[in-house]
């Protein structure tokens, strides 16, 4: 009788992308605590103060302590406006291009670190469902998304270290994150049909982003 054909070895599964987004390994040094940026002995305080002010408009009600400062630049958030302010705050600052974009990253810096630790506490929540979860990550897209929009003000042509978390949560909680967020666009179909899930030129540039 003929021999029976051997059967080849299943090449095995790809390994999971992990640790792009938010790797601590690449965690950068700039600062971490948003008072130490606006303190009145900083470099470019004032500018820095008004930033962060117009960045809150970016992810509403994540930041009610720069909330609390009041003087809010305005109501409601005008692209235009709020370029014009940035840059004459830059200019009375006597800022060069550099300075203000490393003052604009540390700013973002700082930020991140909020909302990425705000969405992780979705993770401590037992039973609670994954999209929860990744609307928490997809604010920070849209912080991201916000910020990206006012670069141009600040210093348009400078290259500058990418912003990444160099905040306390534990690199595992992070890889789980990112996971959760990279799942939803490859097992639903939510994002196609708007119904809040990720979509995946979002998992790019977060990956890029951090």
């Amino acid at each position: 009788p003929p021999t029976p054909p051997v059967e080849s070895p299943k090449p095995a599964a790809p390994k999971p992308k992990r640790l792009g987004i938010f790797s601590k390994r690449n965690a950068n040094l700039r600062e971490t605590d948003l008072n130490n940026l606006v303190k009145p002995a900083a470099q470019g305080a004032e500018f820095a103060s008004l930033l962060a002010k117009i960045l809150t408009f970016g992810a509403p009600g994540r930041f009610p302590a720069v909330a609390a400062w009041g003087d809010m630049p305005f109501d409601e958030f005008d692209l235009t406006e709020a370029k014009a302010l940035l840059t004459e705050s830059r200019g009375d600052a006597e800022l060069t291009d550099e300075q203000s974009a490393e003052i604009f990253a540390s700013v973002v810096n700082c930020m991140i670190i909020d909302i990425v630790d705000l969405a992780s506490s979705t993770l401590k929540v037992k039973n609670q469902e994954e999209k929860v979860t990744v609307d928490a990550i997809n604010v920070v897209m849209d912080f991201m998304d916000h910020a990206a929009s006012l670069f141009d003000a600040v210093a348009q042509d400078v290259t500058i270290k990418p912003v990444t978390y160099g905040g306390k949560i534990r690199k595992k909680d992070l890889e789980q994150m990112f996971s959760v967020y990279a799942g939803s666009s490859m097992m639903s179909l939510d994002a196609l049909a708007g119904g809040g899930g990720a979509s995946q030129d979002r998992v790019d540039t977060l990956q890029l982003v951090f």
